[in-house]
């Protein structure tokens, strides 16, 4: 096993132990020894999330994205996050439209674009 997959598996197990600082550092760490691994950028990603680090989380999603264009899932985490951040709507819709076009059966980014779009034309 890789040495980016050993902190990569560290990172998720201490992520599912919340114990997000030491996740952050063994993510951190994998990105280091493998910088062109969308899945880690997306990983560091979800610990950012959950710390409520909405900045530095939309980077790794962003990065994620930029080196796996094609992931459902990186496009439907960063619409969310840009909506934590309080973008406009369109950004978020623009990337959970995306997630949808990638996976018209991804159900959570159905059910974030709808609400975020009934959202919009209660604001009108």
């Amino acid at each position: 096993m890789q040495p980016s997959h050993i902190d990569e598996q560290k990172a998720k197990s201490l992520s599912n132990e919340k114990d997000n600082e030491n996740s952050l550092k063994n993510a951190s760490k994998a990105i280091r020894l493998d910088p062109s691994d969308g899945k880690k950028h997306f990983m560091r990603g979800q610990i950012h999330s959950g710390m409520e680090n909405h900045g530095e989380a939309l980077a790794d999603y962003s990065e994620a994205i930029r080196l796996d264009p094609s992931s459902a899932e990186y496009y439907f985490w960063r619409g969310l996050t840009h909506c934590a951040l309080g973008a406009e709507n369109e950004t978020a819709i623009d990337d959970l439209e995306e997630a949808l076009r990638l996976d018209p059966n991804y159900g959570p980014a159905k059910y974030f674009l709808d609400t975020i779009k009934k959202a919009s034309d209660r604001g009108r």
